[in-house]
């Protein structure tokens, strides 16, 4: 009987009221907070692990002053290694790509590229979503990935058609290079993944993951935001509270827009091969919102 390892993973949340954390690793014994030392920061967004390293790179900002940072923490243990103050404009996913990480700064509509070596250093513009003069947020740029084949993923809102955020419905998936757009028409992507030879997304206010070629993996209630792998290959998703319209049936709003707030936040874990959905982690009990997940 082949030895299964016990499942540990961190979870992020980015808008939390209490004061306990914004960092949750889930594994035996019980959930519990990660010490991120003296700086509250209630907005914890992206998480990636870098394993060569054997680290895992955090982006969040701190409670008093807004400013962006970078915990390096330690993969084994989750102790605070090294932290950096980013020049980016509320950044949210990040990925290694080479001797890089790439860091989404939403803030500016832009990736922008620091050396692993030294993430403090200015960062560099690798990408910027065309027609914007990158002074504002005004795509909402989110997720980031790379893929099997080399390739660096975007995805992006798009524009709003109004002055909330649920008014932008054409989301896209593009190309960081090339700035090619590879799917469009998703409303409130996020969560780039890579499962095998798939490449899949989060269409976070109808409650659906995809692949980029638009075929539904699964489909929940909620909104739907943060994916991972356990430690038997069964497919880990986020939902997080939200709001409901009647004027928009079949969609969830983001739970910062008016209105009641319904559900609650919680991890399921899917299993392709069966394709049997059960209830991996429930998450009321620390935050209303999951930003990101990452299997340790």
């Amino acid at each position: 009987m082949i030895e299964v390892n016990p499942l540990r993973i961190l979870v992020s949340f980015p808008h939390q009221t209490n004061q306990e954390g914004s960092l949750l690793v889930i594994g035996p014994p019980k959930p519990r907070w990660v010490n991120l030392h003296e700086e509250k920061m209630v907005k914890s967004y992206g998480l990636v692990k870098h394993t060569d390293a054997n680290v895992v790179f955090h982006a969040g900002k701190i409670k008093d002053t807004g400013k962006p940072l970078l915990k390096v923490l330690d993969a084994n243990d989750l102790s605070v290694r090294d932290t950096y103050a980013l020049d980016t404009r509320d950044p949210h996913s990040l990925c290694v790509v080479e001797d890089n990480l790439f860091i989404v700064a939403t803030g500016t509509d832009e990736v922008r590229a620091v050396p692993l070596t030294d993430p403090g250093k200015k960062s560099e513009v690798v990408y910027r979503v065309p027609d914007s003069n990158g002074s504002a947020d005004t795509y909402h740029l989110n997720s980031i990935v790379t893929t099997p084949d080399g390739r660096t993923l975007v995805s992006g809102f798009g524009p709003r058609e109004g002055q909330k955020w649920y008014t932008a419905q054409n989301g896209f998936v593009a190309d960081v290079l090339t700035s090619e757009k590879l799917i469009e028409g998703i409303y409130h992507p996020h969560t780039l993944f890579v499962a095998g030879s798939d490449i899949l997304i989060c269409e976070s206010s109808r409650s659906k993951v995809h692949n980029l070629n638009r075929k539904t993996v699964w489909e929940g209630n909620l909104y739907t935001r943060g994916l991972a792998y356990d430690n038997q290959d069964n497919l880990l998703i986020g939902e997080s509270t939200g709001v409901m319209h009647e004027s928009q049936k079949g969609t969830i709003r983001n739970a910062e827009d008016e209105g009641t707030i319904v559900g609650e936040a919680m991890i399921y874990r899917y299993n392709k091969n069966t394709g049997k959905t059960t209830v991996m982690q429930k998450l009321s009990a620390y935050g209303p919102e999951i930003y990101d997940i990452v299997t340790l």
